[in-house]
């Protein structure tokens, strides 16, 4: 009994691989996944609502606000995402500081770009977590951040959804990543924050 469990532990932890990109499961106990990195955080606690990424102008980079709840770095983003009909081009993932003025993002942080992308393409219609890994982001407990994705490639009827959760957080919008729009003060993405 002892060994299927462990068994069926081990299974979870297995990153599942699809071409060049990896899937990750549920994290395993303790927060800790086959990678070796810490979950720290998640937003969006549950589902159901699904924001339009990229299908139309304006909706270029879209951004959710955070506050951290740990100290220490931060270096790999998931992000609950899905196809609608047959996207195109590459998405990027960025880590941006707080504009308390503007309530918006700030500035990119040191080493705030992801090391890879995920090409849109390889999205299906159900929603699944995809990994953007950083070199190590200083965080610090109880400052505003920000999680910015980015997709060049615009459409009407070939884009991404975003799995979102209604929620007191907040999310942006922007064409350029200078100006922001606000685009809803109830919702906030489904993302995972691991680090150390």
């Amino acid at each position: 009994m002892k060994s299927r469990l462990i068994a069926s532990l081990f299974l979870l932890c297995v990153p599942l691989l699809r071409g060049s990109h990896i899937f990750h499961g549920p994290p395993c106990p303790g927060g800790v996944t086959s990678g070796g990195v810490t979950l720290k955080q998640a937003l969006g606690s549950t589902g159901g609502t699904n924001l339009q990424f990229c299908n139309a102008s304006g909706r270029e980079y879209m951004a959710v606000k955070f506050t951290a709840g740990w100290t220490g770095t931060l270096t790999r983003v998931d992000v609950e995402m899905k196809a609608n009909n047959s996207p195109t081009g590459v998405i990027a993932c960025y880590a941006y500081s707080h504009n308390s003025g503007g309530n918006s993002p700030a500035s990119l942080l040191t080493n705030g770009t992801a090391t890879n992308t995920v090409d849109s393409a390889t999205l299906t219609s159900s929603f699944v977590y995809r990994e953007f890994d950083f070199t190590p982001v200083s965080i610090t407990s109880g400052t505003v951040y920000w999680i910015v994705v980015y997709k060049v490639t615009q459409s009407g009827t070939n884009y991404v959804y975003i799995n979102s959760t209604t929620s007191t957080g907040r999310t942006d919008r922007s064409p350029d990543a200078s100006t922001w729009t606000y685009l809803s003060t109830t919702q906030e993405y489904r993302v995972n924050l691991y680090g150390t």
